[in-house]
């Protein structure tokens, strides 16, 4: 019997096509993390102090960016043309832009 992965485990080692890990993984799926982020904040406003909520919220955040940047860059190694490449060259700069964030 075939033992299933986890879908996280897959969109890090890269297995889903280019397209879909940088389109419908990182950006879609960043951006309803984010919104569901804000329903959860404003869910627990006045019951957890805002510093914890946003403290969570944003290392699920940063991890989950980190494994589908993760998954671009191995995606666009196993595909040919200029997309790989402007892929790579952002997994790059939202990297740079991630440690001047943590940095400053």
């Amino acid at each position: 019997m075939a033992r299933k992965t986890l879908f996280l485990a897959q969109l890090c080692r890269g297995e889903y096509p280019l397209g879909h890990t940088f389109w419908l993984w990182s950006c879609c799926g960043n951006m309803l993390l984010f919104l569901a982020a804000d329903i959860v904040s404003r869910l627990l406003a006045g019951r957890v102090p805002a510093d914890w909520i946003c403290m969570v919220l944003g290392i699920v955040q940063f991890v989950f960016s980190m494994i589908c940047l993760a998954g671009i860059w191995r995606s666009a190694g196993r595909s040919r043309g200029i997309w790989p490449i402007l892929a790579r060259s952002f997994v790059v700069c939202a990297l740079a832009g991630a440690l001047l964030f943590i940095l400053m």
